[in-house]
């Protein structure tokens, strides 16, 4: 099976996706060609420094930038497939089951694309981001702590999933000193290039500017902003950003109230709803964003096998939103925002009927 799965991710080696050709291969050839780590003091990548840390490995073998790129992103997918594994078997205490899981991560196809063929790199925050969730249902706080400050030190959309730290902490689960692991972690991943002699505000202030980068409400993703006109940017955005903040604390509330302990069945409910939910309704998003969630659909999937469509569901959405960049296709982003709505409010349900179980008798 891993063979078979290295296979097919070789196959599509010599793909050179857009990104590639002007930002991923470019950062590649800029390391090698100034010294390997020497280069890591300048300013020519929009990344945060621990991805260009991988890189700079890399550029020391001989092995070319394309190559290089996509090895990176492949050698994580192994690594989040084994987070899921151990989950699963976490649940089951059963090999099989976890093995099945092991594999349906390795051959889902945004899996596939969004590494070996794109070149992109978002497989490694979303395998932190499984580690830190699996340690945090082991009760392993510390280091669940480290693997999320590691993913977030990678990329900025591992904040979806920070509520879940919120919640734990107010039912008294989490100490808050606990929480200054991950800013400790962010510091200590960008200081090997200040210390090389990149300028402090530089290294630390690529969020911010990753933030302001982009001025369209969504981009290729499969949104709310889909089904508005995108020409009033600015009070679009206001009027998102509230409504997200608002909608996450009444979720972080509810959750939070809910009566006794909050077990790992929840855990892997409120983690998915969390990382479906906030790209949904933020604006500036890309289809990519919603990439940890297509993963945790999966783990959603082996936890509750009722909703064995829903994984079904987030691959065809995710993998028809990659279209327009990848294959210069012109899918129908406003069924496709449909759809993932129906898939967000179908775990939401679930997730607070479980929550509510009372709620489900005056329902039905």
């Amino acid at each position: 099976m891993v063979v078979f799965a290295v296979a097919v991710r070789y196959y599509f080696f010599d793909f050179k996706s857009g990104d590639y050709n002007s930002f991923l291969g470019k950062w590649y050839e800029f390391i090698r060609t100034n010294g390997g780590y020497k280069a890591l003091s300048h300013n020519f990548s929009d990344y945060n420094p621990p991805y260009l840390y991988l890189l700079t490995l890399f550029s020391y073998l001989p092995v070319g930038s394309l190559y290089a790129v996509k090895s990176i992103s492949v050698a994580f997918d192994f690594v989040a497939a084994f987070f899921v594994f151990k989950l699963v078997e976490r649940k089951y205490k059963n090999e099989t089951a976890a093995i099945f899981s092991f594999a349906t991560v390795l051959f889902a196809p945004t899996v596939i694309f969004n590494g070996s063929y794109w070149g992109q790199s978002d497989i490694i925050y979303s395998a932190f981001l499984l580690a830190s969730i699996y340690f945090l249902s082991k009760g392993k706080n510390a280091l669940s702590f480290i693997m999320y400050g590691l993913s977030i030190s990678f990329k900025l959309q591992a904040i979806f999933l920070f509520p879940i730290y919120v919640i734990f902490f107010l039912k008294k689960k989490l100490r808050f000193a606990g929480f200054f692991i991950i800013p400790a972690i962010f510091f200590l991943s960008v200081m090997p290039s200040v210390i090389i002699g990149r300028p402090w505000m530089d290294a630390f202030s690529i969020y911010l500017f990753q933030a302001k980068n982009y001025s369209s409400l969504a981009l290729n993703a499969p949104t709310i902003y889909q089904w508005f006109p995108q020409g009033d940017f600015l009070t679009f955005s206001r009027i998102g950003l509230l409504f997200s903040a608002a909608a996450i604390c009444a979720f972080v509330f509810l959750v939070y109230k809910k009566k006794g302990e909050i077990n790992n069945n929840h855990i892997v409910k409120i983690s998915f709803a969390l990382l479906s939910v906030m790209p949904f309704f933020l604006p500036r998003m890309h289809e990519r964003y919603f990439f940890p969630a297509d993963i945790f659909s999966i783990v959603y999937a082996y936890y509750f096998p009722r909703y064995f469509f829903i994984p079904i569901g987030m691959q065809i959405i995710s993998f028809l939103s990659y279209g327009p960049f990848l294959f210069g296709s012109s899918p129908n982003f406003k069924v496709l925002s449909f759809g993932m709505l129906t898939i967000i409010l179908i775990v939401l349900a679930d997730l607070f009927l479980d929550l509510y179980p009372k709620k489900r008798d005056v329902i039905i």
